[in-house]
């Protein structure tokens, strides 16, 4: 099945998000608010298969998190608590999850 893939850039609760960092797994969106980069998120590259809203079907999709996903699935970093960094770092540890175990 074919995939619609998250946007480059969106608008959502506010703020103008970016992607700067997409895995096999996982991605970074920077989020700004009048052009201020003010948190980072990272998530899970999550999909649905298709959905149906009245008359109106919704094509295969990759999605984003809602605010009941954060800590779960997803996670937000500030910048003022590591932010770029944090957020990174958790993208490289979903990224490579399993390598420990296949290498010992």
């Amino acid at each position: 099945m074919e995939y619609s893939p998250l946007p480059l850039s969106v608008r959502k609760r506010g703020f103008d998000f970016v992607q700067i960092k997409r895995g096999k797994k996982a991605c970074v969106y920077s989020g700004a608010s009048d052009g201020e980069i003010l948190k980072y998120e990272t998530f899970l590259i999550k999909r649905h298969d298709g959905r149906k809203f009245g008359d109106t079907e919704v094509a295969p999709a990759e999605y984003f998190p809602n605010d009941e996903n954060f800590g779960l699935w997803a996670w937000c970093y500030g910048v003022a608590t590591g932010g770029k960094e944090a957020a990174i770092l958790k993208f490289n540890n979903i990224e490579n999850e399993g390598i420990m175990n296949e290498i010992l």
